[in-house]
């Protein structure tokens, strides 16, 4: 991960405003930072070396500095972008950064609808005076921004700009009682009443001192597959061997957290089959009987061999709370303090991390937030005995997890990744 931030007013930005907000999430970045002040115009950049060691530094500018970027997060599909671009733009590095700066200047706000990955970014654009920010669609990115009359400032964390308006320190008493009732806090609303959160699949535009913010793609659910479940179960596999390919490229090395569940079990299977060299795994394991999943996690680091790194502790809110918090802004799921330690081991050993997610996850929250209402509850119970039918279906099913090498088995590992200087890419 990397941290950004960004300040625009219609007078004069100052680097040291700059520098404080950067400051503010120094740890989303220990590599490197950039800093850009142009007139009321200032980005900022703290940086985890990924992709382009050498040549990738941002803030980043086209070729007659008309244009200007801060970003967060990987393109997977930036090397097919560059091919399709290079007949057209001119590049002067090899980082998928640049890629979205041609896009950006060949089709407007419309550049993010061909790129795939996980995203927040931040483009200004001096000929038109006009800030463009988009976040990517599932919101793996965080984007947060402030904005008041003629300014606007945005980071990666609430914490950025709070350092440089220290002021805007107020809850917003809703969205406490929100994620009391829900555990969530929806965007736009972020725990602090003056600060916003870009929602995923989003873009922004402030321009003339306003602000446009627009949904850029939906969740398709149509047409529905009418081919029988052995096809669309092969069509499955071979859609998670694609993305999990993409979520491999790196400059640096690539690992993976690996709970024993289904979906970090198939992950490390497939990272296993496609890797040059040995496949590094991260578990973690806790001395409570009925909670403990590390046999399983040996299984999958057995069957294929992996160089795995265990680590067993005792969760302690009272030791690692304080700086839990401080890292997410916001409050969170409690396995978060799981996140962190098998995070702070991950990071003694790589910059990136493959994260099972979704299988169990996926629809988890509007699931809870459902279950407030009888209706709701009634629809629950209904999909849950729903898992007992489909015998055909549950054997299909199986056969594809069959790649992981065990049976199925429900994946606990924590929705947060964490801890300094690390990413984790989620499949």
């Amino acid at each position: 991960m990397c941290g950004i931030t960004g300040y625009i007013n219609s007078r004069i930005v100052n680097e040291s405003d700059i520098r404080k907000m950067n400051n503010a999430v120094q740890h989303r970045g220990p590599d490197d930072e950039g800093v850009f002040v142009r007139d009321n115009v200032g980005f900022g950049h703290r940086r985890l070396s990924i992709i382009d060691l050498g040549t990738g530094q941002q803030p980043m500018s086209n070729s007659d500095g008309t244009v200007w970027i801060t970003f967060n997060g990987e393109i997977y599909n930036y090397k097919d972008l560059k091919k399709q671009l290079e007949g057209k733009c001119e590049f002067r590095t090899n980082s998928d950064t640049e890629v979205i700066i041609h896009l950006y200047e060949l089709k407007g706000v419309d550049c993010f609808k061909d790129i795939r990955g996980m995203f927040a970014f931040a483009i200004y654009d001096f000929k038109r005076k006009r800030l463009f920010a988009a976040r990517d669609h599932l919101g793996q990115k965080p984007f947060y921004y402030w904005h008041d009359k003629n300014e606007f400032a945005f980071s990666s964390e609430i914490k950025g700009i709070l350092a440089l308006k220290p002021e805007l320190k107020e809850m917003d008493i809703n969205a406490l009682y929100e994620y009391l009732t829900v555990r969530i806090i929806t965007p736009p609303r972020s725990m602090f009443k003056s600060i916003r959160k870009l929602p995923p699949a989003h873009y922004l535009v402030f321009e003339n001192s306003n602000i446009k913010i627009e949904r850029y793609w939906n969740l398709n659910y149509e047409p529905k597959l009418k081919d029988d479940i052995r096809t669309i179960t092969a069509m499955l596999e071979e859609q998670i061997k694609e993305s999990v390919k993409y979520h491999l490229v790196s400059d640096v090395p690539v690992g993976a957290f690996l709970s024993g569940g289904i979906d970090s079990s198939i992950i490390v299977a497939i990272m296993s089959q496609i890797s040059d060299g040995q496949v590094k795994t991260f578990s973690g394991d806790v001395p409570y009987k009925n909670f403990s999943e590390i046999t399983y996690a040996r299984m999958i680091a057995e069957k294929y061999k992996t160089d795995s790194h265990e680590l067993r502790f005792i969760p302690s809110l009272i030791k690692t709370l304080p700086e839990i918090v401080w890292h997410l802004d916001e409050p969170s799921d409690s396995l978060s303090v799981a996140m962190y330690y098998i995070s702070e081991l991950a990071r003694k050993h790589v910059k990136v991390v493959l994260g099972g997610e979704g299988g169990d996850e996926g629809g988890r929250q509007d699931r809870q937030a459902a279950e407030g209402t009888e209706a709701g509850r009634g629809r629950t119970r209904g999909r849950e005995a729903g898992r007992t039918r489909g015998t055909k279906t549950t054997q299909e099913v199986r056969r594809l997890l069959a790649l992981s090498g065990r049976r199925g088995h429900r994946d606990r590992c924590g929705s947060r990744g964490g801890r300094r200087g690390s990413q984790q890419r989620r499949g």
